[in-house]
This record gives structure tokens, C-alpha cells and sequence, in this order.
């Protein structure tokens, strides 16, 4: 007996060994050195890591590096060091290998020079004293995966600035905190100023759609300049005090006429799964929770061997495609400089039912009439279209949406019934819709509509003293339908149910300032500047809901043909 279990007890070790053996397997590592270019020598405290992820590491004092438990697949490595040149590149990571990757670092002084823009005006870096990120539109773009929208750009480009997504739908927003939260309540997102223009303040809203800069084509950035310290609330008031981002577009600054094309096309998929019970998994789970509970077992034996099967999470997934094409026409001649630009992107969701498409154009114009005078005009038009078939909310159970509500929904439950229609509902202490008939049937959308333009002027009365102006208009045109069919159970109880959305906002903004600047005043210099700004809004919605429709094609086109109207509301604020 006792040399019985001595062999099982070795089998046992065998066992273990060998399924250690095989998880150390499932990962791989990335090692490497790097250099200074000049001496060769290891360089210390370098950061490295991996785009898209929370893999990183610094470098030890000989310049090594090790990324452990980095799972199989293609890379973008990336390595900063201040003082040096930033280098990236790709690299493939094998279940089970070590994959080697070195570096040599070209020493990079930090540019004393470089003009960064401060609100109404500029200023060298050398003689900037407030705390201010500056990103390059070179930084933000991501040739093989463009980037969506700018607040997604800036993870982990701006020292002190927070991003956060908190959902995976295309063209979602994120949070970004400047100087942290400073309010449980109220709103802690900074503002967005384009082009001089106090474009939207971004929203403390928990909707992942509210996305303030989704309509902005990261191609046409030339930089963004981030104000963190007190300074911004002294150039634009409370709007100011959680920070401002200020963003600046591209001109045509090379002499003679360029024309630029890009074009992009790719497929996106989840990268990991989470397993899910089957059919004959999840009714034996059942009766051991009647049992547990003192109930009888809420199957038989024969239910639960004969159940059948559906993996209902993979029946929402999808190789999702992402292509993005641009057109570009930029130039100087003259004392002209344009930039004339479009746009498309298109974005799918790799759960079905969700896409992001957005069509962007820009007209950017400047002109030298006198060696005094000089004016211009930026126009910015795009129009997005959001498809969301229930956005993720989080919740589990009879409130969960999308893969959440795939993962709880019962797998012995097919997707239709016997007759072809779909089974609406599931039983797991309570309802959950069923979320393949959600996704196939439901609609949900957003269509955007901004319109950004501004004319300014500057006259030099001398090389020191200037008069500006700009005029600017920001519209902004929203209309959201939803329609959910009888055939699904969100309109199942009511024949038939659906809602329109429609918000309209209009600013006008007049700026007019005079700016002193002389550079040869005793040891240093002297800038002062002075004006007034003037902004008006308007901002007005209609929500219209209708249920009980005895004709559903129209969906939400005759509203007045449900018998049930539950929501009537409008309203319109300005200041």
C-alpha cells in the first residue's frame, strides 16, 4: 500500500512538473543591451517597452534589459532616454524563446529653441518658465495603425497627463486629466483649443461615446502644446483650470506644391478570450446551486448529458477591418501658404454591430498682402457616423450588454427556436436578453456634424507692435436614432419601440488683442499683451420616443405612427 502511493505520489510530481513545464511555455521574453552610439557603453535608466502594453523595463547599469512573460506575437519596441534620440522597432516574441534586441542611442540635445505655443502667443523653451508639454504631429502619427482620435494619441506622450479608455468600442472617448481630478462631482477634463479657437471642453460624462475630439483628423496636426500650471486659467478663465490642450494644424510651409497620399488598410481581433461553460457545464452548475441552496436539481441526468451548445461570446466577435486614406495638397508661393486636405477612416468593431467611420475636410489658407498685413482663414468640416448596437455598460446579469451578456447568457440555450425566432430571453436568477438578437437587430447610432472656421487678420504697426483679430464660428449638429424591432426583446413587449435624439449647438467667437514684444530691452525682453474676447453659444435638442408601431419598416422615420409615445422632452440653454 505504502509503495502504491509512493508511485502516485511520484506520478503526481511527474504531473506537475511537466504542466509547470508547459505554462512556462506559453510566453516568451525579450532581452537586449543598449548603447551610446559615440562610446558604446551601456546606457542606464532607459525606458523599454512595448506599445499597446504594460510591459516595460529600465535598463540596469551595463544597459541590459529583460521583458518577461511577454505573450506570442508582433511588436512595436519602443526605448527613450532623455538626452538621447528616441528609437523604436518591430519584434516578434516565440512561445518559449528568448528574443534578442539591441540598441545604439544617438545623443540628442533637448532643443533650447523650439517654439511652443502658449495660448495668444509663443515662446522659445528657453525662456518658457510654466509647466507645458509639447507633441509633435509627427510623434502622434502611427503609420501601420492610425490613430483615431487625438486623446488616445497622447497615452504615454505627455509627462503629467492621464489617459484612460474605458471601452474598447471604435472611436470611443477617453479620459485625460492634466492636473489630476479635482472635483468627485464635477467635470475634470481640460479644454481643447484648435487654432486659436476654444473648440469643446472635454465632458465628466461615464459615456464612452461623449468623445470631444473624435472629428479632428490626427493627419492634419502639426503640434499640440499642453498648458498644466496656473497660466492656463490665467489665459482662459475656469474654462482653463483643469488644463488646456492646444492644437495646431498643419500649413503649407515648403515652397512649391505638394500633394501627399496615404492609405492604410488592416484587421484587428481579440488577441485572448475568456473560456465560458458549455451547455451540459452549465446545467450540472445549476442543480449544484439548487442543491446548495436546498432545492431540487433543476435538471435531469438526461438534460444535462443530452444539452446542447453555444459559444454564444464568439458568436459576437469578428476579424474586424481599419483602413484609413488621406489626400493632401499643401504648398507656398508668393507669399501664399495653403493646405487643402481629406480624410476618410473607417473603423470596425471586433464585436459585431459596432463601427466608427469618419469623413474629414480641411481648408487651411494664408496670406502676406503687405510686408504690414496679413490674413487668413482655417475650415474644418466632418461629418462621423457611429454605429454602437448598445454600448458596454459593465453591469453583469439582467442589466449586462454586449460580451458580458455573451458570457452569462445560458449556452444550452440555441440562439432560435425550433420555429426560427430568435429566444429572447435567459433565466440566470434573472433575464438576460439574448445578445446575438441584440447585436443582429438592434440599432443604435450616433451621426456628428462639426463645422470649425475662422477668419483673422494681423496688421504690424511697427516690427513690435501687432493688431489681431479673429472671427470664428463652431457648429456642431447631432442626430442619434435608436429602433429596437418586435422580433428581440428589447421591443419585443412593446411592438416595436424607437427614439431620435437630434442636439444642435452654434458658438461665435470674436478675439481682438494687441500684442508688444521687444527683444532688446536692458538684459532680457519684453512682451505685453492686451485684448478682450467675446464668445456666444446657443444650444438647443429635441427626444422624441415612440412605441407600438403597427408598421415597423419605417423604424424611427414615422415616429407618429407608434400608439405610445412615453418621452416628448426638448430644451435649449445659451450664454
Amino acid at each position: 500500500m505504502r509503495r502504491s502511493l509512493s508511485i502516485l505520489a511520484l506520478f503526481l510530481l511527474v504531473a506537475l512538473a511537466a504542466q509547470a513545464a508547459g505554462a512556462q511555455t506559453t510566453t516568451g521574453r525579450i532581452v537586449g543591451t543598449i548603447t551610446d552610439q559615440a562610446t558604446g557603453g551601456g546606457i542606464s535608466g532607459a525606458d523599454v517597452w512595448l506599445e499597446g502594453t504594460r510591459v516595460h523595463a529600465l535598463t540596469r547599469n551595463d544597459g541590459r534589459f529583460v521583458l518577461v512573460a511577454v505573450d506570442p506575437g508582433v511588436y512595436t519596441l519602443r526605448v527613450v532616454r532623455i538626452g538621447y534620440g528616441d528609437r523604436e522597432t518591430q519584434v516578434t516574441v516565440i512561445a518559449g524563446e528568448a528574443t534578442e534586441v539591441n540598441f545604439a542611442l544617438e545623443l540628442k540635445a533637448i532643443d533650447l529653441d523650439e517654439i511652443v505655443a502658449t495660448g495668444y502667443g509663443t515662446s522659445s523653451r528657453r525662456q518658457l518658465t510654466g509647466a507645458v508639454s509639447s507633441i509633435s504631429g509627427d510623434e502622434l502619427a502611427l503609420k501601420a495603425a492610425p490613430t483615431v482620435t487625438i486623446s488616445g494619441a497622447l497615452q504615454g506622450r505627455a509627462p503629467g497627463v492621464q489617459v484612460l479608455t474605458a471601452s474598447g468600442l471604435p472611436g470611443v472617448g477617453t479620459s485625460v486629466r492634466v492636473r489630476g481630478t479635482n472635483s468627485i462631482t464635477a467635470n475634470s477634463e481640460p479644454l481643447y483649443v484648435v487654432d486659436g479657437v476654444p473648440v469643446t471642453q472635454g465632458t465628466s460624462s461615464s459615456d464612452p461615446t461623449q468623445n470631444p475630439l473624435v472629428t479632428i483628423n490626427t493627419n492634419d496636426i502639426q503640434s499640440i502644446e499642453i498648458l498644466k500650471d496656473a497660466a492656463a486659467t490665467a489665459i482662459y478663465g475656469s474654462r482653463g483650470a483643469n488644463g488646456v490642450v492646444l492644437i495646431s494644424t498643419r500649413s503649407g510651409g515648403e515652397l512649391g506644391n505638394v500633394v501627399t497620399v496615404e492609405s492604410s488598410y488592416g484587421v484587428q481581433d481579440a488577441a485572448k478570450t475568456i473560456d465560458v461553460l458549455n451547455g451540459q457545464q452549465y446545467r450540472q452548475l445549476r442543480n449544484e446551486a439548487m442543491v446548495n441552496v436546498g432545492q431540487l436539481p433543476q435538471y435531469t441526468d438526461e438534460e444535462v448529458s443530452g444539452a446542447s451548445s453555444t459559444d454564444y461570446p464568439s458568436l459576437l466577435l469578428r476579424s474586424a477591418r481599419q483602413q484609413n486614406h488621406s489626400l493632401t495638397l499643401s504648398g507656398s508661393s508668393g507669399g501664399t501658404q495653403y493646405l487643402v486636405s481629406g480624410n476618410l477612416l473607417e473603423q470596425q468593431g471586433i464585436v459585431r454591430g459596432t463601427d466608427f467611420r469618419r469623413y474629414a475636410g480641411r481648408v487651411n489658407l494664408e496670406r502676406d498682402f503687405t510686408d504690414r498685413f496679413r490674413a487668413g482663414t482655417n475650415l474644418h468640416i466632418t461629418r462621423i457616423r457611429h454605429n454602437l448596437s448598445q454600448v458596454e455598460n459593465g453591469q453583469l446579469a439582467g442589466n449586462s450588454r454586449g460580451l458580458l451578456a455573451a458570457m452569462v447568457f445560458d449556452p444550452a440555450l440555441p440562439v432560435r427556436d425550433e420555429n426560427g425566432e430568435y429566444n429572447k430571453q435567459a433565466v440566470l436568477g434573472e433575464f438576460v436578453n439574448n445578445p446575438v438578437a441584440t447585436v443582429n437587430e438592434l440599432i443604435e447610432r450616433r451621426n456628428e456634424t462639426r463645422v470649425v472656421g475662422s477668419l483673422f487678420g494681423e496688421y504690424a504697426f511697427t516690427s513690435d507692435l501687432r493688431l489681431h483679430n479673429r472671427f470664428a464660428v463652431n457648429f456642431w449638429d447631432a442626430f442619434n436614432p435608436f429602433y429596437a424591432p418586435s422580433i428581440i426583446q428589447e421591443g419585443f413587449q412593446s411592438n416595436g419601440s424607437a427614439n431620435v435624439w437630434q442636439g444642435r449647438s452654434t458658438e461665435l467667437l470674436n478675439e481682438t488683442f494687441l500684442t508688444y514684444d521687444r527683444a532688446d530691452v536692458g538684459p532680457g525682453d519684453v512682451t505685453l499683451l492686451g485684448g478682450f474676447t467675446f464668445q456666444e453659444s446657443d444650444f438647443n435638442f429635441t427626444n422624441v420616443a415612440a412605441a407600438d408601431f403597427l408598421v415597423e419598416d419605417p423604424m424611427w422615420n414615422a415616429l407618429q405612427g407608434g400608439a405610445q409615445r412615453p418621452t416628448v422632452s426638448s430644451g435649449a440653454s445659451d450664454w
